[in-house]
């Protein structure tokens, strides 16, 4: 009879995976989907239909895994004027400076026009991480925006576990994180720098090698030195140089509002380069 208990809860949590990746698979698919909606000026009804639709998805999901009282529960926030909306600023803004930080107004605009996917991890109903993603139109990339955890509940590998179920999806679209971690050979934080890189390599990102990239200050302060790394793991171990110069310039356009010639100014390593390497 124990034994058949286990089997069984083996089997619920397999399912509860599985319903997992398919609702992460949907997430990603509707990424580009929802940006294409509100481009081509799809009527009001049809958009909020189609959002209402992915968001009882979730629900349905969540709901599922409410008898396991350790589940962290991700999902996508479409609305802005919410409280749940409101506690994913509050950990946004503790977990990165202000010259690094888009001011709120810029990302609540974003999320409300689905620009930005806002992902929320929930913890016992308790917001306790957020990830902002931006995918390019026509590209195989997602920026991985911002990615953060309350802290209180940090040292709980639940960034970890979000990356984890994030990879499944994007392999399987064909779909590639970029990433900018700040370069821990630069700042007054390198321990902390290098700690970070360290996360990202050990769950699966590559740095690009040779590329150096400044984030420039999105309000008062410094612009900070970053390296681009990309998850998961690039198809192969180089990638074109062309094709890192477009992605450079289009972050600095589109998250930035800065020209190209500002992107081409403050990065380098790559604009002579037929490929690139991976460090």
């Amino acid at each position: 009879m124990v034994l058949l208990s286990v089997v069984s809860l083996v089997i619920q949590r397999n399912a509860l995976a599985y319903r997992q990746k398919i609702e992460l698979y949907i997430i990603l698919r509707s990424l580009l989907a929802n940006r294409t909606l509100n481009k081509t000026g799809g009527n009001r009804e049809k958009r909020l239909a189609y959002r209402q639709g992915i968001f009882h998805t979730f629900q349905a999901m969540n709901q599922a895994e409410e008898r396991y009282g350790d589940a962290v529960f991700f999902e996508r926030l479409h609305t802005v004027d919410t409280k749940d909306f409101a506690a994913a600023m509050d950990i946004y803004g503790n977990a990165f400076p202000l010259h690094e930080r888009q001011p709120a107004a810029s990302i609540s605009d974003r999320v409300f026009n689905g620009k930005n996917q806002l992902m929320i991890g929930r913890f016992n109903e308790k917001v306790v991480f957020m990830a902002l993603l931006w995918p390019f139109e026509s590209s195989p990339f997602i920026l991985l925006d911002y990615m953060a955890t309350n802290t209180d509940y940090r040292g709980n590998k639940i960034a970890t576990r979000f990356l984890q179920q994030m990879e499944i999806v994007l392999r399987q679209t064909n779909k590639y994180f970029i990433l900018e971690a700040e370069d821990p050979a630069f700042g007054p934080n390198r321990e902390q720098r290098q700690r970070r890189v360290h996360f990202y390599r050990a769950n699966g990102a590559r740095q690009l090698a040779g590329i150096q990239f400044m984030l420039p200050a999105l309000q008062e302060g410094p612009s900070t030195e970053m390296i681009l790394m990309i998850f998961p793991a690039w198809h192969s171990e180089t990638i074109e140089g062309p094709i890192i110069r477009q992605l450079i310039i289009r972050i600095y356009k589109e998250l930035y509002n800065r020209n190209e010639e500002e992107a081409l100014l403050n990065s380098s390593g790559y604009i002579d380069k037929t490929t690139i390497t991976f460090a």
